[in-house]
């Protein structure tokens, strides 16, 4: 993967985020993140920490309808089985050094969903979801 495809830094975006490289994700861990976000008791949104998880301010292009919280992690785990989605990983400010995945879903015709996650002790920490702020990334 190459760097020219990073995603831009602004306010919104920076979130507990430090900086943002392109990593190479083994297909192990896209099918961990995937399973993790398909399975109920492993998912949660990370309120205690910085966040801007907003699924109900998305609408869905398959039903036209907002996101619930469960279709959220649904198209994050989609995202994270397909291998032509490009996953990035960032250091994060709050906790201090961890490191969280992002991803852009690409939805025809509008912008894409950015979405970040950070991986816990058998469990996946929902850190954001909401439109894409960077207009270049329009699919």
């Amino acid at each position: 993967m190459s760097q020219s495809g990073s995603i831009p830094s602004n306010g919104r975006r920076q979130c507990g985020t430090r900086n943002a490289t392109v990593v190479s994700v083994s297909p192990e861990l896209r099918r961990q993140v995937a399973l993790l976000c398909r399975r109920g008791p492993s998912r949660y949104v990370a309120r205690n920490l910085p966040c801007d998880w907003h699924p109900t301010s998305v609408l869905n292009a398959a039903t036209g309808l907002p996101y619930t919280d469960a279709e959220a992690f649904g198209a994050i785990a989609a995202a994270f089985e397909d291998v032509g989605v490009e996953v990035r990983a960032v250091t994060l400010r709050v906790p201090p050094g961890k490191t969280a995945l992002e991803v852009l879903i690409p939805q025809p015709g509008r912008a894409p969903i950015y979405a970040k996650v950070q991986l816990g002790a058998g469990v996946v920490l929902a850190r954001s979801f909401h439109y894409s702020d960077y207009a270049e990334k329009v699919v």
